[in-house]
């Protein structure tokens, strides 16, 4: 579950850090050669789907805000929220999104909550206290510590933007229900249903886990979880 941390702490704005790796078309197909030779339940994955789409998106406001919509609900109803606030708040922006009245977050279905997430987002960059084009040059946690401490945004959605946007390549999106789905078909014996079970297996994926997380994605949609 999404994980939401309460209050609005002070952001504090890291240093710059070295250029970090992210996911291209030969670093996928290489963390997934990795993969299928330490572990055979993903090499049968492999075997079933192929390789998977990179799913990246681009970095910025608009991808930030289309995560959180996607919090809890299916992608289906999220794209379509999605697309409806584009259409109303058009080009999307923070100043666009604080403008929006009542009546038009409710017009593209966002509810009071999500309204109240996208708003603190807003105003965050607006007011120069989030910087979302600094993020490329950030670690991996330097980028979750940042984001989280907007309010609305916690570890699922953080990591999602770390390896959807940034394309970074050893991210897990906690808590994603599809991730979560897969696991439980492909490893569900009685050594390894806990959820300790799983965290484990995880993170013999590393450095790869976002990797493996586009694996059992792919898995996912082609109907097998």
């Amino acid at each position: 579950m999404e994980r939401v941390n309460p209050g609005e702490p002070e952001i504090h704005h890291p240093p710059r850090q070295s250029q970090p790796i992210v996911i291209t078309p030969e670093t996928l197909a290489q963390g997934i050669q990795v993969l299928i030779r330490q572990d055979q339940v993903l090499a049968q994955v492999y075997a079933q789907v192929q390789t998977p789409p990179l799913w990246l998106r681009p970095p910025g406001l608009a991808t930030l805000v289309q995560i959180i919509l996607e919090q809890h609900v299916s992608l289906k109803s999220a794209q379509a929220t999605f697309q409806r606030l584009q259409t109303i708040c058009s080009p999307l922006s923070p100043l666009g999104l604080l403008h929006l009245t009542p009546a038009q977050w409710r017009s593209c279905g966002v509810s009071r909550q999500k309204r109240d997430y996208l708003c603190h987002l807003a105003t965050a960059v607006q007011e120069k206290q989030l910087n979302l084009a600094e993020l490329a040059s950030f670690d991996d946690v330097t980028v979750h510590q940042t984001l989280t401490q907007i309010r609305g945004i916690g570890d699922w959605t953080a990591n999602l933007y770390l390896l959807m946007a940034l394309g970074r390549p050893d991210v897990w999106p906690t808590g994603d229900l599809a991730l979560m789905m897969s696991l439980k078909k492909l490893y569900g014996s009685s050594e390894t249903v806990t959820a300790k079970g799983f965290k484990n297996i995880i993170e013999t994926w590393r450095p790869w886990r976002a990797v493996a997380a586009r694996l059992l994605w792919q898995y996912y949609l082609k109907g097998n979880a």
